[in-house]
């Protein structure tokens, strides 16, 4: 048998995407689909969390959208490693009417568990055509690639053809 136990009480990230765990330490990060990345440590017992990074602004919630994942570097907290305060998000970003599909890299703020947004860098901006099947999951292989999975954007056929976009496929990336 199989039991389930909460292990915090209302986070207050309404729709929860994701859960990553930190390397190091005892703690989940929470992803929430309206912009909020919170993190617990289940040892304390339940709490509302913290904010590691608000990713809110400029952010399309919508139909299959919002912040939808996110990765720690495989060196992330490995002292004297260049990638030692790197993470990955893949959200959905609104510009004006349109929205795009973004991987990016963030930088944690050395020290704390905390990081800012202005460290974003963009690695991939996918403008999308409708508003369904956005894809988002991430995992750092034992390769130490990032692998991305990209929906087919609401057109079954957009993985057929990948002259024009980066729909219904998997991306390997040398981020380093």
């Amino acid at each position: 048998a199989v039991a389930a136990e909460p292990v915090s009480g209302n986070l207050g990230l309404g729709t929860v995407m994701g859960i990553a765990s930190h390397p190091n330490l005892p703690h989940l990060y929470i992803v929430g689909r309206n912009g909020p990345i919170k993190y617990i440590d289940p040892n304390l017992g339940n709490d509302t969390g913290q904010v590691f990074i608000d990713l809110s602004q400029g952010l399309f919630t919508g139909q299959d959208s919002g912040v939808m994942n996110m990765v720690f570097h495989p060196e992330y907290g490995q002292p004297g490693s260049p990638n030692r305060n790197y993470f990955y998000a893949f959200y959905v970003a609104a510009m004006g009417n349109a929205q795009f599909a973004r991987v990016s890299r963030f930088t944690a703020t050395e020290g704390q568990n905390s990081a800012n947004r202005s460290t974003e860098q963009i690695l991939i901006q996918e403008r999308l055509p409708k508003t369904l099947h956005r894809g988002s999951g991430m995992v750092f292989g034992k390769d130490g690639f990032l692998y991305v999975s990209f929906g087919d954007f609401g057109n079954p056929n957009n993985g057929q053809d990948i002259s024009e976009n980066l729909a219904a496929g998997i991306l390997r990336i040398d981020v380093d």
